[in-house]
């Protein structure tokens, strides 16, 4: 017998093998000299199967042609390499279940709170007024926020004054304008009178969260329509 390689195609291994991929008692396969040696049940042979084929090669070599020790170690660093990738997809398996239970436990968090995303829309509801966010990159001495409707028409302007660098919450009232969708811009301007690049954030109201097939986690808003997944999220207020 030349190896285990050879031994892999004698009945009694294809037997086996055959029972291992049909998740069966090994035992119940034609030919098999073995007893009562159960399969791992996810298709592929478990190292009580490797060992039981290498025992079998060694009892059945030729005692005036013993088996090479290059190959015998070669045979050995494979059954350390597949049992080291099955530990290692398990060990990854866990580690993403972990993440998907912290994931969620996050966004759970967040109900009742509003988040920020790149955007400059702005939702006004009845009786209650819309919420908006901008970043600076630097100090501004006066800083201005333009509110437009669906067409384009402008119809509020906010003057905020001189504002630190940062992440930056304001409102507006939104008086006399029905209940919708809007979109501002903000202009800021430093003490040298520079125009700063100011990004602009949308605001929503987290009302509940849903837990998708895949995994992900989805923010359901209460005070827009709409939904965003976690990971869009840039800025908890």
């Amino acid at each position: 017998m030349s190896g285990l390689a050879g031994l892999l195609n004698t009945a009694w291994a294809r037997g086996i093998m055959t029972a291992a991929v049909a998740g069966r008692p090994a035992a119940a396969a034609s030919g098999s000299p073995a007893s009562g040696v159960e399969t791992s049940g996810q298709g592929f042979l478990s190292t009580g199967h490797f060992f039981q084929l290498l025992t079998a090669q060694l009892s059945h070599q030729d005692p005036l042609a013993p088996m090479n020790s290059t190959q015998f170690m070669s045979e050995l660093a494979q059954l350390s390499t597949a049992s080291g990738m099955r530990s290692l997809s398990a060990t990854v398996g866990g580690l993403k279940a972990d993440l998907n239970t912290s994931d969620r436990l996050r966004a759970t968090a967040l109900i009742g709170h509003y988040v920020g995303v790149s955007g400059n829309s702005l939702g006004l509801g009845s009786g209650a007024p819309a919420a908006g966010a901008y970043v600076l990159p630097a100090a501004a001495q006066k800083v201005q926020v333009t509110i437009q409707n669906a067409k384009g028409v402008v119809v509020g302007r906010e003057a905020l004054g001189a504002v630190a660098a940062g992440t930056h919450r304001f409102q507006w009232p939104g008086s006399g304008q029905p209940p919708g969708t809007y979109t501002f811009s903000v202009q800021a301007f430093d003490d040298s009178g520079k125009l700063l690049a100011v990004q602009p954030l949308s605001l929503a109201r987290v009302g509940s969260v849903q837990f998708m097939p895949n995994g992900g986690v989805t923010l359901v808003f209460s005070d827009r329509p709409g939904a965003m997944p976690l990971d869009r999220v840039t800025t908890i207020f």
